[in-house]
């Protein structure tokens, strides 16, 4: 079982705010400047761990299959974003990292939000490759 942890800090809700950007007739939503600010230093981060990892492990890596992953929150109080919004960016900033080669292969599962004021917010991100898929089904 090939097990990998990651840690996003601060993570930053990618649909708050967001904005119509225009082009000539080209029209396209574009997320909030703070989560575009916040993702350059995620997958700087991430490219950083990917490049820590033993030979070994990194071969594994970008995950072509689907998998799924296991996503603690970690909040400081009980006012916190939707947990599904608050998990799109960091699988955006992890396909951009070349750790997944699409973030739709990525199967979100999320285990309860810890609330801590000494931790802070953040979200740690477990997944494992010992899963094999088979006509879409996990086996």
């Amino acid at each position: 079982m090939y097990k990998f942890t990651i840690t996003i800090n601060d993570p930053e809700v990618k649909k708050n705010g967001m904005m119509i950007r225009r082009a000539g007739a080209r029209r396209w939503i574009s997320p909030n400047n703070k989560y575009q600010a916040w993702e350059k230093i995620a997958v700087v981060d991430l490219l950083e761990w990917k490049h820590r990892l033993p030979q070994s492990f990194a071969s594994l890596l970008p995950v072509s299959d689907y998998t799924y992953i296991y996503i603690t929150p970690f909040f400081k109080d009980k006012r916190h974003p939707d947990l599904l919004n608050i998990g799109q960016g960091p699988q955006d900033a992890m396909e951009k990292a070349g750790i997944f080669t699409n973030d739709k292969l990525m199967v979100p599962r999320f285990n309860m939000p810890v609330f801590s004021k000494e931790i802070g917010k953040k979200l740690e991100i477990e997944f494992d490759l010992e899963m094999e898929w088979s006509n879409g089904q996990g086996v």
